[in-house]
């Protein structure tokens, strides 16, 4: 790793937000830069929920989910708050098409490569399944928006679309549960008793607040997605 991003990453400090190039790096290796989003503390802490022939192992696997609920937290804020279906699905209408394009141009070096047989993968009919075999399942979706019948029904979905139903209080946080149900499974797993199992209140604690997101107004965020568009406009007629 070239130096520069070295220093970057041992500069990144709990409570810090990552920049966009460090998040692959950050979700592929879930030492580096540990312990990351926690302290020093704050990992010790978590460990100290854990036999000691599972404290490590464990400390790994929740920094790494805790990264991940990050990243589609920090995702999901730069979205604009106003929905726009219509819009959305014709993005991923012209994003698919657009692979398919990329895939069935591929020079015979590329096609190689991506068809090597993927590790404990196999296609429906058991033979080894490949990068290429798995993306060229989007040439399914594609012709789905060329489809009479199915675009029909899209149209019309878009036109009325289903009534809500009133929800009262407030509304889930899917990120957050999904983050508590996978710390919850590795508790568990290591805590098979049910006396034991009465410290998970304790080990949510530590291992959510740390994760708390400063509260970003919805003007911002439209500011944030607007300079975002035209910076990428600039670069491509740039």
């Amino acid at each position: 790793m070239h130096p520069e991003r070295q220093a970057a990453f041992a500069a990144l400090a709990p409570g810090s937000v990552p920049a966009p190039w460090m998040w692959p790096e950050l979700l592929a290796h879930p030492s580096l830069a540990a312990p990351w989003p926690y302290t020093a503390e704050q990992i010790d802490a978590i460990g100290d929920h854990f036999p000691d022939n599972s404290r490590a192992a464990r400390q790994l696997q929740i920094g790494h989910l805790a990264r991940q609920y990050l990243a589609k937290e920090y995702a999901r804020r730069r979205l604009p708050k106003k929905p726009n279906p219509a819009a959305e699905t014709d993005a991923v209408r012209m994003g698919v098409e657009h692979l398919v394009m990329v895939l069935e141009n591929l020079s015979p070096d590329a096609f190689d490569l991506l068809s090597l047989p993927l590790s404990g993968a196999s296609g429906a009919d058991g033979s080894p399944s490949s990068l290429y075999r798995s993306l060229m399942a989007f040439r399914y979706a594609s012709l789905a928006f060329h489809d009479a019948p199915a675009l029909s029904n899209l149209k019309q979905a878009l036109q009325s679309p289903p009534s809500k139903t009133t929800r009262r209080g407030r509304p889930p946080n899917l990120l957050r549960d999904g983050f508590l149900g996978a710390l919850r499974g590795l508790f568990d797993a290591t805590h098979p008793t049910a006396q034991h199992k009465q410290g998970f209140p304790a080990l949510r604690k530590i291992a959510l607040e740390p994760l708390r997101l400063p509260p970003v107004s919805p003007k911002a965020l439209e500011k944030a997605h607007t300079s975002e568009k035209r910076r990428k406009k600039s670069t491509k007629n740039g």
